[in-house]
């Protein structure tokens, strides 16, 4: 690896561009853009990996290094605001379906959604006069 001087600058602004990956993640986490949330997730992933090797480096002080560590942890905040929205739109696909299980057991519909969200018929069939 580079001196320090050198590899500092270059590790802040890629914490710089992992900042804006993160924020554009979130617009397209909220607007459910799935297709762009896969492309910045391969581009978040690509900076990540090279700011690995900056973040184990240990010994460093000065300004710049206090801001990069300073970008790094509003990264970490907009990663968990991330992580949180993203969950909670898991758990709101997940209690769809478990309304959809459930309703459809008990009204003996013959058609279910199964734990991996595919539709799964049931032996349960109502009758005409139970209609």
């Amino acid at each position: 690896m580079g001196s320090a001087p050198a590899t500092i600058p270059v590790a802040l602004e890629m914490s710089r561009q992992l900042k804006i990956l993160l924020e554009e993640e979130f617009s397209s986490l909220a607007s459910d853009n799935l297709d762009q949330f896969e492309k910045l997730a391969l581009a978040k992933s690509e900076i990540i990996a090279k700011l690995a090797d900056f973040i184990g480096e240990s010994g460093q002080s000065g300004d710049s290094w206090r801001e990069f560590r300073d970008e790094m942890n509003s990264c970490k905040t907009l990663h968990r605001r991330n992580e949180t929205l993203l969950r909670a739109k898991l758990q709101s696909i997940q209690s769809a379906l478990h309304m959809l299980q459930t309703t459809a057991e008990n009204d003996g519909s013959s058609e279910l959604y199964d734990r991996l969200g595919r539709v799964a018929v049931t032996n349960k069939r109502r009758r005409l006069a139970d209609v």
